[in-house]
């Protein structure tokens, strides 16, 4: 049986209680009748939702998020998940996923469109729901493909430590999809270059120095316990278990030592510091095992791009290797382990399983459920609504850009340009080999057997990725597999194509509803669009023009001034301290999303302004009116914030706070936070005292 969706439930709520409400007022409710205008219910709804989120408890002008959010952890229901937290945004995919069961068992005929592929993709679903996956069972068939690219000397009594490769193994893992010590990103565009970046140790909870020092740290705990589970199912006795994680556990504090002589950031600067790492120790430059990956992961030894284009750190890669010869066995058991804990499912309980079999299916699959998605649960007529709010933001940043007086006056004109050649796709990429991505779904042969379904979607998801690349005549116009789903969660800014995305997953309540009033609409998907376009006007947003070359447009004047208010933003952010995790945060690490995040919001309310502007010269205060919401008891411009910050309600637990800790995206408190306490129309809004935690005298401000 499916849960109902949090809002169904706030729904009847409010249709029991605007009822009783109403009836004081007019006849709306009667012994033998009742009716309730649905828009109006709907909104009602929603303003009890909104309600329900906070803890007024808390001064507003002292920490926001906790005022918008506070008591989000405690009306979330029970949808039983392991891996991430659960959120606003987080949450929408699982109204998703029951969708994607209702495309499943609608009945179908022969001769519908794609029947064919469908029917494939429920065999993989079905297959996954019945079979016993709580609690785990050893599979043979994971423990084969294990033996046969490197083995599992914690279980094989005859494993050959003379013949073991541990940077075949990785290649391997990388074959499936699952990072070893080797993390592979493709990019959304041709030629769909393969990126590397250092790998995360860990199960679930990223390791770090911080995290890792002793017996008690999060990472140690979380970590030992999911390896003794793996360990205990494919009985490796207690002792022997203890000896094999430990050996595990100084591999990775031998790996972290390394990683900590690098830099942070990003893949130029990590490169550069490489370089000198090796000349210092006097290394050969080069690591020569990298050419191995490519033939194993992909299947191809010619590349079209450079060898310094794909290893990301070669003087760390060497020193693996020298690590590897000391302490083989770990090197193999960590890596067994990690493929062993990607394949099962994330469940403690059989509860949601089905669900669980859906996502999996759905991240190899996912063309087939975002073309049934978009034809039978997407709502194609609120683009124009979409495209009017589109519109009002690129004015809201015609006139920061027009008024920016720290452009001269070509920058000022790349950027109108810029702004001006903007696209934007809503609800799904539209792609010239989308029909062939679904077709290549009848190449699958689901069996009975999970266990190797799990393993032909693993190969299989891994495939479409690398098609681009492996096939550049075919797809040297079309966009990258995985961007291709209209069903993701997912607003974002391609840079190298200046456009503007907005898919279908992330176009629902709360996020977006076209009976929303404005203030609602601009404090939520306004922002989003808002925030998006600002990654055009940000960092590495200024190293590409108009016509989409690769040129820094700013004068050394303008930059210098941008370098300036980027180092407020990175100073200011990297104060904050977590209570939850007590660590600071990485301004630097996340200083895009800060500022697309100020920028979008500033150019969100600036929208709404005008929108408001226009609404009361044709309508008046019955305009107005209708910007708030009942039982809200808040103002338009209130309720405008008040939406923005409850996108970012969240429930974090420990490991949630250390996977995003050094990740290019904020933590959501401070997202709210940080973005409203440099915003002066907020602090005027909920007229906070100056100094206060939410009204900074001094703040951070480029656009």
């Amino acid at each position: 049986m499916k849960s109902s969706p949090t809002w169904m439930f706030f729904f009847w709520v409010m249709c029991i209680q605007l009822c009783i409400e109403l009836t004081q007022t007019a006849p709306i409710c009667s012994e033998n009748e009742v009716f309730i205008d649905e828009e109006e219910t709907f909104i009602a709804s929603h303003a009890y939702r909104m309600k329900s989120l906070m803890n007024t408890s808390v001064d507003p002008c002292y920490n926001f998020y906790e005022y918008a959010c506070g008591n989000f952890p405690n009306i979330i229901q029970d949808l039983e998940t392991t891996t991430i937290k659960r959120s606003t945004l987080s949450d929408l995919m699982f109204d998703i996923y029951d969708k994607m069961d209702d495309i499943l068992q609608k009945p179908r005929n022969h001769s519908d469109e794609y029947y064919n592929e469908l029917e494939v993709t429920k065999k993989f679903v079905d297959t996954c729901a019945s079979a016993k996956l709580f609690p785990m069972e050893p599979r043979q068939e994971y423990l084969q493909v294990i033996k046969d690219i490197g083995g599992f000397p914690a279980i094989e009594t005859n494993w050959d430590e003379l013949s073991f490769d541990w940077f075949s193994m990785t290649a391997y893992l990388t074959r499936y999809g699952i990072v070893g010590f080797v993390d592979e990103k493709i990019l959304p565009t041709y030629p769909f270059k393969p990126i590397y970046y250092l790998p995360k140790l860990g199960f679930g909870i990223n390791v770090y120095q911080e995290n890792f020092a002793t017996n008690k740290s999060d990472g140690y705990v979380y970590n030992e316990n999911i390896m003794k589970n793996l360990l205990q199912v494919y009985g490796v006795p207690e002792t022997k278990a203890s000896q094999v994680i430990e050996e595990i556990f100084e591999l990775w504090r031998e790996i972290l030592k390394l990683k900590a002589k690098l830099p942070n950031g990003d893949l130029v600067g990590i490169s550069n510091e490489c370089r000198k790492l090796s000349a210092v120790e006097d290394i050969e430059p080069g690591f020569l095992k990298w050419y191995n990956l490519f033939p194993i992961a992909w299947g191809k030894t010619d590349f079209r791009i450079s060898y310094e284009s794909y290893c990301p750190c070669d003087w760390f890669y060497n020193k693996l290797d020298f690590l590897a010869k000391k302490k083989p066995k770990a090197f193999a058991n960590y890596m067994a382990l990690k493929f062993l804990y990607e394949m099962y499912p994330r469940l403690i309980s059989t509860k949601f399983q089905r669900r669980q079999c859906l996502a999996i299916t759905k991240g190899a699959l996912p063309t087939i459920f975002s073309h049934f998605y978009m034809k039978e649960h997407y709502n194609k007529e609120n683009e124009g609504d979409i495209m009017e709010m589109i519109t009002e933001l690129k004015t809201a940043w015609k006139y920061s850009i027009n008024t920016a007086d720290w452009l001269d006056d070509n920058a000022h004109d790349e950027a109108s340009k810029k702004l001006e050649n903007l696209r934007s796709r809503i609800g799904q990429m539209v792609d010239p080999i989308y029909d062939m991505y679904i077709k290549k779904i009848n190449s699958l042969k689901p069996t009975n057997n999970v266990a190797l379904n799990i393993l032909e979607l693993a190969k299989f998801k891994v495939n479409m990725r690398h098609y681009g690349n492996l096939h550049p005549i075919e797809t040297n116009k079309t966009l990258a597999y995985d961007i291709l789903d209209g069903t993701i969660v997912r607003a974002f800014y391609m840079r190298l194509e200046n456009m503007l995305g907005l898919m279908a997953g992330i176009l629902q309540s709360p996020v977006y509803h076209k009976n929303y009033p404005n203030s609602i609409k601009y404090g939520t998907l306004g922002y989003i669009i808002g925030h998006e376009i600002g990654h055009g006007f940000e960092g590495y947003g200024f190293a590409v023009t108009s016509n989409r070359t690769q040129r820094l447009w700013l004068s050394k004047k303008s930059k210098a001034i941008v370098d300036q208010e980027s180092k407020c933003f990175i100073d200011d952010y990297s104060n904050f301290k977590d209570p939850g995790f007590d660590q600071k945060l990485n301004g630097m690490k996340a200083l895009s999303e800060i500022e697309a995040d100020s920028f979008g919001l500033r150019q969100a309310f600036t929208a709404y302004k005008t929108v408001l502007k226009n609404g009361l010269k044709h309508e008046g205060d019955v305009f107005l009116e209708k910007e708030t919401v009942p039982g809200l008891n808040f103002n338009h411009e209130k309720t405008f914030f008040l939406a923005f910050a409850q996108l970012y309600c969240a429930k974090y637990e420990s490991r949630h706070y250390w996977n995003e800790w050094n990740e290019n995206h904020p933590l959501n408190r401070y997202r709210v936070i940080g973005t409203l306490k440099n915003f002066d129309e907020f602090s005027n809004v909920f007229n906070c005292p100056v100094d206060s935690p939410m009204n900074p005298t001094q703040k951070c401000r480029l656009w």
